[in-house]
């Protein structure tokens, strides 16, 4: 990806970490490569190979260094109606590349 379009803006990029939850697809709605789904309660926990040092959030979405060295992404959401516990099609889902 060289750029990225949102509105009326193009930012010029080498990568980008959309935090948006089930609204990133509303964001990016001018970017057809990027799909969407949404998990409830996810957070991806990245290994840096770069030193992150800032914590970024807008409204409930954020990027931060933990404890654990480790680059958390993630969203708190309101309740909008998931279902609770594991879904059959969540079980069969491959989350390693998370951690």
């Amino acid at each position: 990806m060289e750029s990225f379009i949102t509105n009326d803006e193009r930012f010029f990029i080498k990568n980008v970490a959309i935090t948006a939850g089930p609204w990133t697809s509303e964001i990016a709605k001018n970017n057809d490569h990027i799909n969407v789904k949404t998990f409830k309660r996810a957070a991806f926990k990245i290994q840096n190979i770069k030193d992150f040092n800032n914590s970024i959030s807008w409204g409930k979405d954020y990027a931060t260094k933990k404890k654990d060295d480790l680059l958390w992404i993630g969203t708190t959401e309101e309740d909008v109606k998931f279902q609770e516990g594991k879904t059959e099609e969540a079980k069969g889902q491959n989350f390693e590349f998370i951690q």
